[in-house]
Parts: C-alpha cells; sequence; structure tokens
C-alpha cells in the first residue's frame, strides 16, 4: 500500500474508533481504547515519532506475523508500505 493512503487509512480507523465512544458509549469504551491504544502507536511509528514502547509492541506483533507465516521470516510488516 501506498504510504499516503496507509497513513489515511490509519486516521480513518482513529477517527472511527473515537466516535463509536462517542455514539455507543460505556458499551464499547473498553474495546475502542484498545483499538485507540494500537493505532495510536502506529500512527507514531509511520510518522516517526514511536517510542520505545511502540517499538516493542510492533516488533512482537511482527514476529507473532512471522512465526504464523502471514509474513515471510526475512521481512517485517512496514516492508509492505511503499
Amino acid at each position: 500500500m501506498d504510504s499516503e493512503a496507509f497513513k489515511a487509512f490509519v486516521e480513518e480507523q482513529i477517527n472511527r474508533a473515537a466516535q463509536k465512544i462517542i455514539d455507543k458509549g460505556r458499551c464499547y469504551d473498553e474495546h475502542s481504547h484498545g483499538k485507540l491504544s494500537y493505532l495510536l502507536s502506529l500512527r507514531r511509528v509511520i510518522n516517526c515519532e514511536a517510542t520505545a514502547e511502540d517499538m516493542g509492541l510492533h516488533d512482537a506483533i511482527n514476529d507473532i506475523h512471522q512465526a504464523l507465516g502471514i509474513i515471510p521470516h526475512d521481512i517485517t510488516s512496514f516492508s509492505y508500505i511503499k
């Protein structure tokens, strides 16, 4: 995926998760919080503003994707962003 399109996708997902909290109230708070936590971390990574914790989170997710055969062992999930 093109990097600008990916950034736009991430922003849209952040906005949707935040809107769900507003629209649905407490019943979706925890779900949306979890989603926002990951997406905000992802936004920091793709904007080159990542913390060490962000990098560790995405490294762990990448390792899991590799172990499950979702992506090859010699590349990272971020390699798919052009």
